[in-house]
Parts: structure tokens; sequence; C-alpha cells
């Protein structure tokens, strides 16, 4: 029986406007950081209209009407990943981005989407554990984690990795399988340090110098922000350019120079009623495939947010994952709204308001 395409739009109000205001934090801080180059204003704010408009166009539509073909669209971006490797353009070292002139997008960011969307479609067959499931959802994950870390994408390479680790959980296997994969991974993951390039063995182990000069001036940006923050563009170092790509690493270093502890906490306290929404949403989704996108989606915010906040203070590697909804970049905002908007359609859908 065909889905009905479109619905009744019935959002989650909470969980919308905690987005945009997360979304006008990050504006104002990047609007403060790009005084002296008003294009990247223009385009961020570009950015998050067409990424809004994408929210609000997918929370209307029935994910379950699309839900079937969106492997299609994982092999496209899958291309899209290879042909990266060849014709991307190259920025510091690295093949990120496609330019078709007059826009350049990175396949890695959309990718992430396909492949929650791909292995949701596994796990809606059912929670059974099975090995059919458990290679199909390791061999769906393993060849964009493999392309991205071509590129090389150390980031999007640990949230592939991340993505595939939840999905094996979902499924509830045995503590053996667990284990084993769990081994497996450690074993992974010391071969791709090993192979790493020295630039990104540097950036995974810098934050444990104490002359590491970005980590310092990260560390002076927030400090000096103290309680209430010198206010938008006043602060030194983000003005100044002694913070290094501020309007993306750096941009919770922003927030703290600009509005200061009160205003890094009320940032954490609404990305967290964020994450709350989009969980318990995950909680009442109707089937298997919304439960698993949903969950997809907090597990990614939560651990994007935790690695960028954490290099930002000295806790984490800095590893060039944005911070959601607030850090510069296209592909990225427009990812992130899709994902919610998304995650809105199965709330539309969800047992709790049906």
């Amino acid at each position: 029986m065909l889905k009905k395409i479109s619905q009744k739009p019935n959002l989650d109000w909470l969980l919308f406007s905690s987005v945009l205001a997360i979304s006008l934090i990050g504006t104002m801080v990047i609007y403060s950081l790009s005084k002296d180059n008003p294009t990247l204003f223009i385009v961020h704010v570009t950015n998050l209209m067409v990424g809004l408009i994408v929210m609000i166009i997918l929370s209307i539509i029935n994910y379950q009407s699309w839900s079937s073909g969106s492997i299609y669209l994982y092999f496209i971006f899958l291309f899209s990943l290879t042909m990266v490797l060849i014709f991307g353009k190259e920025t510091f070292g690295a093949k990120r981005w496609i330019d078709l002139g007059i826009w350049q997008f990175q396949p890695s960011e959309f990718s992430k989407f396909f492949l929650i969307a791909t292995i949701a479609l596994i796990a809606q067959k059912g929670r059974e554990f099975n090995y059919e499931k458990l290679f199909k959802i390791i061999g769906y994950g393993f060849v964009p984690a493999v392309l991205v870390l071509a590129q090389p994408d150390l980031g999007t390479f640990s949230v592939f990795f991340i993505i595939v680790i939840m999905a094996i959980i979902f499924l509830k296997p045995n503590y053996k399988i667990l284990f084993s994969i769990f081994l497996i991974g450690i074993l992974l993951s010391s071969l791709v340090f090993i192979n790493l390039k020295d630039y990104q063995k540097e950036r995974l182990t810098s934050f444990l110098q104490s002359d590491n000069y970005n980590l310092e001036q990260s560390k002076i940006a927030i400090g000096s922000g103290g309680v209430i923050g010198k206010g938008l563009g006043k602060g030194s170092q983000s003005q100044l350019n002694f913070l290094p790509v501020a309007h993306a690493d750096f941009v919770f270093a922003g927030i703290a120079e600009s509005f200061g502890f009160i205003g890094d906490l009320l940032y954490i306290i609404i990305f967290s009623i964020m994450l709350f929404r989009i969980i318990r949403i995950s909680y009442y989704a109707r089937d298997s495939f919304g439960r698993f996108f949903s969950l997809s989606v907090f597990v990614i915010f939560l651990y994007q947010a935790t690695i960028n906040i954490g290099g930002n203070v000295g806790l984490l590697p800095i590893t060039g994952i944005s911070l959601p909804f607030t850090s510069y970049g296209g592909s990225s905002m427009l990812v992130m709204f899709a994902m919610v908007g998304v995650v809105q359609s199965i709330y539309s859908n969800s047992t709790r308001t049906s």
C-alpha cells in the first residue's frame, strides 16, 4: 500500500524553537567574526535560509513515502565521494569539495544523511540480530568511511564509525559479538592512526601538549570572555585573527569571548533541550526506521558537539568537526536541517501524536 507523500504538519515546536535559537546564536557570532569579510556572513545566512526551507519541506513530507528509496541516493553520493578523490577541490592538503562553479558542496556531509537512512532500512526489517544484517551494516558503513579517509577527512570518518557501532548495538547482539567488534574496532583504529599523515597525528595529540598555539588562543578567548563576555565584535582573539578558523573549528570559543560563561551555559542548555526532544521522538517513533533515524541524529549531534566543544577547551583533539547549526559551512548546515526535518516528520507520525 502506498504511503501518503504529504501530511498535515504537526511540529515539535520545542525542537523547532531550540534549533532556531542555536542557529541565531551561531549567526550572531559569525556576523561578529566577518566584519572584514561580509561575504562570509551573507553566505552563512543564505545557507541558513536554504536549510530552514529544506527542514520545513521534509517535515511536511511523510518520511515513509521516500525511505525505501534512500538506498539509491546512498549509492549516488557514494559515487560522488569517489569523484571527489579524482576531481575534488583541494584545500589545506585535502580533497573534500566538488566545485560546480556557482556552488561547491561536500559529499561526505550528505553521505551521513543517506548512510543513516540506508541502515535504518535494515532496522526496519526488525531488531532481531542476524549475521546478514551485521555484514550489511558494516559494508554500507565501511565503503564511505574508507573513501572519506582517503580525502583525508578524519572527522567524518569517525562519525561514520560511530554510526556503524550504534547500528550494531541497535540490533542487540550478544556480548561475545559486541566484545569481538570492540576488539576489531581497536585494531582498526590503531591501523588508521599508524597510517595517518603527520599533520593529522599532530592534531590528535596536540591537545596533550602545553605549547599548542591554536589551543592556547582558544583558551585565551574563552577565559577573556569572563562571565558576561566582551560583546559582539569586541573580542581581541577573534577580531584580531589570533583565533584561527574562528567561524568553523573554534566557533564555541567565539561564543565564549562574545557572551561569556553565561552565553556558553545558555547555548549548552538550549542544545541539550534539542537533544532531549530528538531522543524523545525516537522513543515514540511508529516504526524501527523512525526510531533508528532519530536515534542516529541524536548521536551525531551529541558526538559532533562533544568533539567540537571538547577541542575548544582542550579536553579532546581538534578534528575539524562542525558544531551543529553554529559553525560556518553550507553542506553541514543543509544536512543538519534536513535531519531535523525528517525527525519532525517522524514526530508527526509518532504514536504520541496520533
